[in-house]
């Protein structure tokens, strides 16, 4: 396959506060999809960076809690700081046009595939490698990543891994390992 048999498309997602209607507030995300022949697969960032309103609210980076406290505007891990509105990699996943494992259900109107179903599953745990591809190397390296999953996942056909598996995968493979089968 060469480059021209794909296409590279970006979506912007606005960030939003639901909070009047009791819902929350969630960040601007960062949608990258790569579109192939047989399948699409999307890198998705969440960028963090909230409406105006938002922003205005809690200038001084404090942020409501769920125990509606404001927080110091950081949150601690083990590690020590970290700004709570840092961007966050979502999601890594893939739009296939055929079933990818026994239990996976298509889903309709696929905007990737042309309107046609696919059958998804995506890992928020694997989005970490495409996120540091695009911050060490810039865009290009990231079409780079998304390209070699695409190959391994659908021209190569690497058998998955615990390490390389998509949320839906491991869950197929757990059932069918206790003898419940594929759901």
């Amino acid at each position: 396959m060469n480059a021209s048999e794909f296409r590279r498309i970006i979506e912007w997602s606005p960030a939003y506060d639901f909070r009047t209607e009791g819902a929350g507030i969630h960040g601007v995300e960062i949608r990258f999809v790569l579109v192939g022949p047989q399948a699409a697969i999307q890198f998705l960032l969440s960028t963090n960076w909230q409406t105006s309103g938002v922003r205005a609210k809690y200038a001084a980076g404090r942020y409501p809690r769920n125990d509606g406290k404001l927080t110091d505007g950081h949150m601690r891990n083990e590690r020590g700081l970290y700004c709570a509105f840092k961007p966050s990699p979502a999601d890594i996943g893939y739009h296939a046009r055929e079933k990818q494992y026994d239990s996976q259900t298509a889903q309709d109107d696929c905007p990737y595939l042309d309107g046609a179903p696919c059958y998804y599953d995506g890992s928020g745990l694997r989005a970490r490698h495409f996120f540091d591809a695009l911050t060490d190397k810039g865009d290009e390296a990231l079409w780079t990543a998304l390209r070699e999953e695409y190959d391994a996942r659908f021209v190569v056909g690497v058998p998955a891994t615990v390490e390389s598996a998509n949320f839906g995968e491991l869950l197929d493979a757990v059932g069918t390992a206790i003898g419940e089968g594929p759901s």
